[in-house]
């Protein structure tokens, strides 16, 4: 039973159930003036508890609480409808019938039953075209009520044919779901395992989010589609611990077809406003030091790609000024023929004052060497005093407006594929010392492009997309690259982000 409630909880370490306070053969709260008794949240939380611990029938290993979430896994792993639990639940009773137990009716008494735990997830209406959320809160949003956007004018609802009946429920154009962190972390310290854990380096609770888009589903049509979740784990917890799959907890699931692009911070409003409930303080029970606290909270980083970084961190990641940490310091410069923006021989600023590659005038821009020290790193401060004058983005119809100086002088934002072309080819000369990668003009006054040192033979290829379709790798470190190699032709199809940041650091180097 233990396990089954903290595998709901998200952690696997027990429970433990303090005695009821007004029974009065418990004295454990009036022996000792240092023992506090749980508060009110945490009290309704252990009584609950208590009242569906007692186990079924004797012998039995399983109490009512620990058949319903039982159910609700069957339910999720196994994708059945909701008249399908029914009748299993059904069953269940029709075959007890000589030794009533006290389980649940149907699936709706199960769900009801282990949504008292208080770790349900919060549906959210949201604009279509992702302006705002229809949500209210103690800060100062008043939205829940409203029926249409109010930037871009959008109805809250489809219209169907039964819109106008009062008993039918209208249905959302988009909604998001929100998954509160506030009771998951509570639930961690009343367990008497993972307390001690949470308070092992620190009292204070701090955090870290982690976001990337992904597709929920193998794609069968012309459309593509791709969701982003966002996960947060505390750092309180043991190194060992904290980056576990029972300790990821998932917060928010913002819907698509596409990214959110700037309108990010739109979706994370729910969990913007946890994170200030938490710099406040909540009151948590501690189970395991028998008192009550005030758990705070702070955001310590977020983990992400580069594209996510620039919509969290609200610096534009794209055009000349792309870079987040040169910024306007920076030596990226427009292509001549090729059009676009090139951060080429930016790097070697980072590298030590004594480094060869500074003075090699050859390799990079040729007749160029380094002599600039990295750019400065700015505090938070120094980023506020930046950005406090800008004016607030709105996302207006899907479309952010862009604050006055983008790409010129800054890249503040609340808001190419690149080809080896002839123009590439016509720009290397401008820049670089490389006489072997120049296009060549052939007898029939044809550009012959030569082949980069790097390039693979159709034969070289087939045999490294052979070499992925065989590797192992251990499990859970990349996804299934095998599916990607088309042997047949040499090349890598559907290639993830992540099957990216793998492929090249890791097998990459290994060629070379």
């Amino acid at each position: 039973m233990d396990n089954m409630i903290t595998n709901a909880l998200g952690f696997n370490t027990p429970i433990y159930v303090p005695n009821d306070v007004d029974d009065p053969a418990d004295d454990e709260y009036d022996a000792d003036v240092n023992v506090e008794r749980p508060n009110e949240e945490a009290q309704r939380f252990f009584d609950l508890l208590k009242e569906t611990n007692t186990l079924l029938c004797e012998g039995s290993r399983d109490s009512k609480l620990t058949v319903c979430i039982r159910l609700l896994g069957i339910k999720s792993e196994c994708l059945v409808s909701e008249y399908t639990m029914d009748l299993i639940t059904k069953l269940m009773l029709d075959i007890t019938i000589d030794c009533p137990l006290d389980l649940p009716k149907n699936y709706y008494e199960a769900r009801q039953l282990v949504a008292k735990l208080g770790l349900g997830a919060k549906r959210i209406d949201c604009c279509v075209n992702g302006c705002m959320l229809y949500y209210s809160n103690e800060f100062g949003v008043d939205d829940g009520a409203l029926l249409e956007c109010k930037f871009c004018q959008e109805p809250r609802y489809r219209v169907t044919r039964n819109s106008r009946s009062v008993r039918r429920k209208p249905i959302p154009r988009k909604a998001m779901f929100y998954l509160p962190i506030i009771p998951r972390l509570q639930r961690l310290y009343a367990s008497m395992q993972t307390t001690s854990k949470m308070t092992w380096h620190r009292e204070n609770y701090e955090r870290r989010k982690m976001s990337d888009g992904f597709t929920p589903y193998t794609q069968v049509s012309a459309t593509p589609y791709s969701c982003w979740p966002v996960l947060v784990t505390p750092y309180n917890l043991p190194p060992d611990m904290c980056m576990s799959k029972p300790y990821m907890f998932l917060a928010v699931v913002i819907p698509g077809p596409s990214s959110p692009t700037v309108g990010i911070d739109i979706y994370l409003q729910p969990l913007i406003d946890d994170l200030k409930r938490l710099w406040n303080g909540v009151a948590t029970y501690d189970i395991n030091q028998k008192r009550n606290f005030n758990m705070r909270g702070a955001l310590m980083w977020t983990i992400n790609d580069f594209p996510a970084y620039g919509m969290l961190s609200g610096w534009g990641t794209h055009g000349k000024l792309g870079c987040p940490i040169c910024m306007m310091d920076t030596k990226a410069f427009w292509l001549h023929n090729g059009g676009k923006a090139t951060w080429f021989d930016c790097h070697r600023r980072f590298l030590p004052t004594d480094h060869p590659f500074r003075r090699n005038k050859n390799a990079f821009v040729h007749g160029d060497t380094e002599t600039r020290d990295p750019p400065d790193y700015l505090t938070s401060r120094q980023v506020w005093n930046k950005v406090k004058d800008i004016p607030k983005v709105e996302v207006v119809g899907g479309v952010a407006s862009k604050p006055r100086g983008y790409g010129q002088t800054h890249n503040w934002t609340k808001r190419r594929k690149t080809k080896d072309n002839d123009n590439a080819r016509r720009d290397i000369g401008l820049y670089c010392k490389r006489n072997e990668l120049l296009l060549v003009e052939t007898s029939n006054g044809k550009l012959l492009k030569p082949r980069a040192n790097y390039t693979l033979s159709p034969d070289e290829a087939k045999s490294v997309c052979r070499w992925v379709k065989e590797v192992k790798m251990p499990d859970g470190y990349s996804s299934n690259l095998a599916r990607c190699a088309d042997v047949d032709h040499g090349r890598m199809r559907g290639m993830k982000s992540h099957d990216c940041h793998v492929f090249f650091p890791d097998f990459t180097s290994d060629c070379i």
